[in-house]
């Protein structure tokens, strides 16, 4: 539990959400059947924000899962909390560990030993064998897993387009320099919040160079009433007020559309929620 509190007041929230926290549940079901009749679906690989975990968008998954997507996530080395399989037990990340060249190599290696493993899990997995779409695969990225999607997609010809979650491409520090000097010729969407809250700078700029980069097939937009976490699980628990659900809301039907378009290939209409604001595309 001590833990557990180092990490909410880490990012500002109340101690009072470590006791919260763990009674907050999902829909999800395990193990639950596949639907029949269906042959392949889509794959969206996640990767989660600095000293987060893989199940910090759990709401986010189950919402394209219900689009008919199958969702993949992995913890990266400076994940919250890792449990090993031997003696080394439950690792924590510690306070001021390091964001750097290297770190982000590596989280967009973890990405790509995923996609590796996507073909073994389509082969022999109980549950998913035969089900996996591997000629349809996307990613999405929130905070510091925005600059990890959008450079795996750029390097990776497996995934075919990418969503940043109030991502973080961090050019502002050197990284990523050819993203930074060519941008991602593939489908993007970048979103945007509004409150620039927890001492974070604003992703927009970052990604509105993205987009500036891009010829075709992009998004950017910002959406209203929404700060950091309301592009995680927070906006359903931490951040829990009626203008942050809301603006979720949005944030999951713009994130389906993008997929759904450029995944499927299907031709909705973009979504109308009025919390989608600045809504530039090409």
């Amino acid at each position: 539990m001590a833990e557990d509190r180092n990490f909410y007041n880490h990012w500002g929230f109340s101690a009072q959400w470590a006791s919260v926290m763990p009674s907050t549940v999902g829909f999800s079901s395990p193990n639950a059947p596949m639907v029949p009749r269906r042959n392949r679906f889509p794959v969206i690989l996640h990767s989660h924000g600095w000293s987060c975990d893989r199940r910090f968008n759990s709401q986010r998954a189950e919402a394209l899962a219900s689009h008919g997507y199958i969702v993949a996530a992995v913890d990266h080395e400076d994940c919250h909390a890792t449990v090993f399989p031997d003696a080394r037990g439950t690792r924590y990340v510690a306070p001021g560990s390091r964001t750097d060249a290297a770190l982000l190599t590596s989280r967009v290696k973890d990405l790509q030993c995923l996609l590796g493993g996507l073909a073994e899990i389509d082969n022999s997995d109980p549950l998913l064998a035969g089900r996996l779409d591997l000629a349809r695969i996307g990613v999405m990225g929130f905070s510091l897993g925005g600059g990890t999607a959008a450079e795996l997609c750029r390097v990776d010809d497996r995934v075919k387009c990418a969503a940043l979650l109030d991502g973080f491409p961090l050019f502002s520090s050197g990284y990523y320099p050819e993203l930074n000097k060519s941008g991602l010729q593939k489908p993007l969407l970048a979103m945007n919040r509004t409150i620039l809250d927890h001492s974070l700078g604003d992703a927009s700029s970052d990604s509105g160079h993205l987009y500036a980069l891009a010829k075709q097939d992009d998004v950017w937009l910002k959406v209203a009433n929404t700060g950091h976490f309301a592009f995680s699980d927070c906006a359903w628990a931490v951040e829990l007020t009626l203008n942050g659900r809301q603006g979720a809301t949005a944030i999951n039907a713009c994130v389906a559309w993008f997929f759904d378009t450029y995944l499927k290939g299907e031709t909705a209409p973009f979504p109308a929620d009025p919390e989608l604001l600045e809504v530039q595309r090409k």
